[in-house]
């Protein structure tokens, strides 16, 4: 399902599909261009529970028919239904979601929301391929608010611990490492939960994972000569990177490992267990939260394990096809803050919600 937030007269002429009018002021002028659109029947908010027969697969539904929530509290004076329906996790993404691709620098701002989220009751998860130093490093200031999901899947933590964390087979390191030695033109950084390395000291792929990504990077001679029972992830860099992997999942060792695009330029490798999808539904069962109860916040090939596992699944405008295909909401791009701008209205419903069930 995919859902467009549309605005006043030229807002109805675009509608279709399902069209939900929320500002009663200006719904007798929108019905007619909505009819002229092709629109058969006009429902009520207070007629759609029996329309979709009370199946709100979508938290998307329930915050764009706020009007129906408002109504069911009046009259049942049933706010624990209303409560059910509210969001209690939500995950977001960081590079090309939050900030562009590589930038250390976030909008203040977001850390005001985070501390507004949890204010409500709603958990603020980080979800990233990046290492866990640097995502504590972008969001040290409600860092002790929030949970990371990080290097793409394979650590779930709090600032204090780790809660669980999927390692690559020693056995399959040395012959992976040397099979992407033979990539013309890769870079290749390996990730332990503390520290990653990267061979050589004065590389551009060195300098950018400690000044950019601000990775806590031990620089070493060989990656081969590493211990290797500790190792969660295996980042190829390679300007075409797509191309310049193809055919590597196809191997024989490769069936033991999960390959997925998670930037512009990147391949992460890790094991098949994890992902940022199964690390996203662990997170869940670990706090009691259902999956229809959150929402996630993606924009590459990464996150779509992890929109499977969302109730609401939500990308922003800069996101690649695949991503906007598949998601239920598609908000402004991070240039814009379009995360920003739906925690806000996530975080305004959630208030006009609690304000009208007190009525």
């Amino acid at each position: 399902m995919k859902i467009r937030v549309l605005k006043t007269i030229e807002g109805a002429k675009e509608a279709e599909g399902l069209a939900v009018v929320i500002d009663v002021f200006r719904a007798f002028s929108l019905e007619s261009y909505l009819f002229a659109a092709g629109a058969r029947r006009i429902y009520p908010a207070k007629d759609l529970l029996r329309v979709f027969r009370g199946n709100y697969t979508s938290f998307a539904l329930f915050f764009r028919m706020i009007i129906y929530l408002h109504w069911h509290v009046r009259q049942t004076g049933n706010k624990e239904r209303g409560t059910r329906l509210m969001i209690k996790l939500i995950a977001s993404d960081i590079d090309g979601t939050l900030v562009k691709e590589g930038s250390h620098e976030i909008n203040p701002a977001y850390y005001d929301v985070i501390r507004e989220l949890k204010e409500a009751g709603i958990i603020f998860c980080a979800c990233s391929g990046r290492q866990y130093h640097s995502m504590m490093e972008l969001f040290k200031p409600v860092a002790d608010d929030i949970y990371f999901i990080a290097s793409n899947g394979t650590v779930i933590r709090t600032r204090d611990r780790v809660l669980h964390s999927w390692k690559i087979d020693p056995e399959l390191y040395l012959p992976l490492i040397e099979r992407l030695r033979t990539i013309e033109g890769a870079e290749i950084v390996v990730e332990g939960p503390d520290v990653s390395w990267i061979e050589g000291t004065d590389t551009p792929i060195a300098k950018m994972m400690s000044n950019n990504y601000r990775y806590a990077v031990e620089n070493v001679d060989d990656l081969t000569a590493i211990p290797t029972d500790n190792i969660i992830k295996i980042s190829v860099h390679h300007p075409n990177v797509e191309k310049a992997t193809r055919g590597l999942d196809q191997s024989s060792r490769a069936k033991n490992l999960a390959m997925t695009i998670s930037g512009a330029e990147w391949l992460d490798i890790f094991a098949k267990e994890a992902g940022k999808g199964e690390a996203f539904a662990l997170l869940q069962e670990y706090l009691g939260i259902g999956q229809e109860e959150t929402v996630y916040f993606g924009d590459n090939l990464n996150d779509l394990s992890a929109f499977h596992e969302a109730g609401v699944a939500a990308t922003v405008a800069n996101a690649r096809t695949e991503m906007q295909d598949a998601a239920d909401i598609v908000e402004h791009s991070f240039s814009d803050l379009g995360v920003l701008k739906e925690l806000r209205h996530i975080l305004d419903l959630r208030k006009r919600f609690e304000a009208e069930g007190k009525k």
